[in-house]
């Protein structure tokens, strides 16, 4: 056909444009160490200088049926961790980590207050067997 402009062995497919590349500045940054560290001044700080995250509920005020937070120490050679421990009723919470950060908090909930009593003193000997002292 003289007047047709498609080429039957066309190699370049209809649409070659690449996808656009997201610049840096679209992204949201994520939260610093400043930021984290001044979200947690004013927590209670342990002796060995991390803030006391489990010291109090959100409210600001201890549950009435938790124990006060054990704190161990853990250090040999090149290891300096924490380690804390809290009761209250079923849930077993402990925060841990290295020596002058916050720390992890994971909690446990157990069925009863009896098997969570039961968890929270079988982890304090299981640290203190291992070299975790009381501070």
């Amino acid at each position: 056909m003289p007047g047709s402009t498609k080429s039957s062995n066309s190699a370049v497919p209809a649409s070659t444009t690449t996808p656009p590349i997201k610049s840096p500045s679209t992204t949201p940054a994520a939260p610093t160490r400043l930021s984290t560290m001044a979200a947690s001044a004013a927590a209670p700080v342990a002796a060995h200088g991390a803030p006391n995250m489990m010291a109090s509920s959100s409210s600001g005020q201890s549950s009435p049926g938790a124990t006060k937070p054990r704190m161990f120490e853990f250090s040999e050679g090149t290891s300096n961790k924490f380690w804390e421990v809290v009761l209250d009723g079923a849930t077993v919470s402990v925060r841990f980590g290295k020596i002058g950060t916050a720390g992890m908090t994971k909690p446990k909930v157990f069925p009863t207050d009896v098997a969570a009593k039961k968890y929270y003193d079988e982890l304090i000997a299981e640290k203190t067997g291992k070299g975790y002292v009381e501070i």
